[in-house]
C-alpha cells in the first residue's frame, strides 16, 4: 500500500464516484496537500486517500458541512502503534490562550456551529467525550478506514 494510485483508483477504493472528488477539491472543500506537475495526473498516497475518506465520512454519514469537514481534516491523520486511533470532531467550549490569575485551567468558550478535530487512542476517547465542555461529538475509527483502504487498495499484495 505504498504506492501512489490515480483519482480513479480513489474513487473505486472509496466507492465514490469520480467527479465528487473532482468538485470537492475544486470547490474549496477538501485540499490535497500534494499537487502534481502542470499537465500530469495527481498521484495519491495513502495518507492523502485517508484524509479523503474521513472528509467523505463526516460529510455523507454525519451530515457535516463539507467546509468543515475539509477544514478538520486538513491536518495530517496518524494513528498509534499500541493501539486504536480514533478521529473525534467534536463541539463545545473551546480552550483560550488565557488563563485566569492563579488557575490551571485555560478560559473557554464555545463559538456557535464551530468544529474542533482531535486524534485520541480509542481508549482515551470515552473521557474525553465526556467532559463538560464537549457538547457534542462524532467519533470515526481510523484503524477501520484504514484497513478498508489496505483491503481495496489497488496492486496490494497479500
Amino acid at each position: 500500500m505504498d504506492h501512489p494510485i490515480s483519482l480513479k483508483q480513489v474513487a473505486e477504493v472509496l466507492n465514490v464516484h469520480r467527479s465528487r472528488v473532482e468538485q470537492a477539491i475544486s470547490r474549496g472543500q477538501f485540499l490535497p496537500r500534494l499537487f502534481s506537475e502542470p499537465g500530469k495526473p495527481r498521484e495519491w498516497t495513502v495518507s492523502e486517500v485517508m484524509r479523503l475518506a474521513v472528509f467523505f465520512d463526516l460529510v455523507d454519514n454525519i451530515g457535516m458541512d463539507p467546509k468543515d469537514a475539509g477544514r478538520l481534516t486538513q491536518g495530517g491523520l496518524y494513528g498509534f502503534k499500541d493501539g486504536a486511533a480514533i478521529f473525534v470532531a467534536w463541539q463545545g467550549e473551546h480552550a483560550s490562550a488565557t488563563y485566569p490569575e492563579g488557575s490551571n485551567e485555560p478560559l473557554r468558550a464555545e463559538v456557535p456551529g464551530a468544529w474542533y478535530g482531535e486524534i485520541l487512542r480509542a481508549h482515551d476517547a470515552g473521557e474525553f467525550v465526556t467532559n463538560s465542555w464537549v457538547h457534542r461529538s462524532v467519533l470515526v475509527n481510523l484503524d477501520r478506514i484504514e484497513a478498508q483502504l489496505q483491503a481495496e487498495w489497488p496492486g496490494r499484495t497479500a
